[in-house]
């Protein structure tokens, strides 16, 4: 399996993940700042593998932190820097909180927040391991299945979530349908990838040709990944996900999230309580670093977009499988 992260020795390499499928190239972080910079950036992306990431990172420089008398006031800091770096993704805010706890209980010894992340991350691998294993359920003999975005091993560190679902399943799967993903052609870059290495039939869409393979009745069901899923079921995913989920609901076409309980946040209501990250215009405006529109156009950039849950038929999870109403039913541990 693809890794995309690397914690050997209390040293963290990642693989970089704005060349790929291009050049394959593993980069050391070595500061703090640099952990930040790779999350800002998205050399590391996809909300699981984001987490799993911000809690190795904040192991970098720790010891020395933790030698000064004002080891809380600074490790405090460090965790509200690292929720900020993507302020939708749950995943790290999960793995933030977990080390915090151990930060206000006075804990001084390095080794207790390694095996804090550790045993976080190890959690998470079983957990897209029995995702997969759940989505068996909702799929058949020669099932053609769309997803948007990539949530394979590189977005998630394990064989992953809708992807992972494909993965484990493929001996069920006729052919899987990707979209593009603009701007940073995750899809179009990183599932061709992760799918030709898996050796499924797959083919490229681009982000608004699902509205004419659905009326062709070329797709039989969609999985996506989440990157927040609120108490009511509402969804934020890549931007892109919401429109397709308005075709699924008017094709008739199943339309499954899957995500681990670390995605959910319970202490929103509905998704009007996520702060959506809305990135610089400028990325919209090139594609792989080639200029496709002037400097002078305006151009605005919502990362994510807000799937509401009366068009999901169900949250795939390690739990099982959560059916509406999704207000009951949803615990972290």
């Amino acid at each position: 399996m693809i890794k995309p992260l690397i914690y050997k020795n209390n040293k963290i390499f990642i693989l970089d993940q704005k060349k790929l499928p291009f050049k394959e190239d593993y980069i050391e972080i070595k500061s703090f700042n640099e952990v930040l910079k790779a999350i800002k950036n998205m050399n590391v992306r996809g909300a699981p593998l984001i987490g799993i990431f911000a809690g190795y990172g904040f192991l970098i420089g720790l010891k020395e932190v933790l030698k000064r008398k004002d080891y809380k006031i600074k490790l405090k800091e460090r965790i509200e820097k690292i929720k900020n770096t993507r302020p939708t993704a749950i995943n790290l805010f999960y793995i933030m909180d977990r080390i915090e706890k151990l930060v206000n209980e006075g804990i001084k010894d390095f080794k207790a927040y390694e095996q804090e992340v550790i045993k976080f991350h190890k959690k998470e691998i079983s957990n897209f391991e029995k995702i997969a294993d759940e989505g068996r359920k909702i799929l058949f003999k020669d099932v053609r299945v769309l997803t948007h975005c990539n949530t394979g091993a590189l977005a998630t560190g394990g064989i992953g979530t809708a992807l992972g679902i494909i993965f484990k399943n493929k001996d069920l799967i006729k052919e899987v349908y990707f979209t593009e993903t603009r701007p940073y052609m995750q899809g179009a870059r990183l599932n061709s990838y992760e799918l030709y290495k898996a050796g499924i039939k797959s083919k490229l869409i681009f982000d608004f040709e699902v509205g004419i393979i659905m009326q062709k009745k070329m797709v039989d069901v969609v999985i996506v990944g989440a990157d927040r899923i609120a108490r009511n079921g509402d969804t934020a995913n890549k931007t892109g996900t919401f429109v397709i989920s308005l075709l699924a609901d008017y094709f008739k076409i199943p339309f499954y999230v899957a995500a681990p309980i670390s995605t959910f946040d319970l202490n929103s209501d509905t998704g009007e309580d996520f702060i959506i990250e809305e990135r610089s215009g400028e990325e919209i405006k090139k594609i792989l670093n080639t200029r496709i529109a002037p400097c002078y156009t305006e151009a605005i950039y919502f990362s994510f977009d807000i799937t509401p849950s009366k068009f999901i038929k169900g949250f795939i999870t390690e739990k099982g499988i959560l059916n509406p109403p999704f207000n009951y039913g949803i615990k972290k541990d």
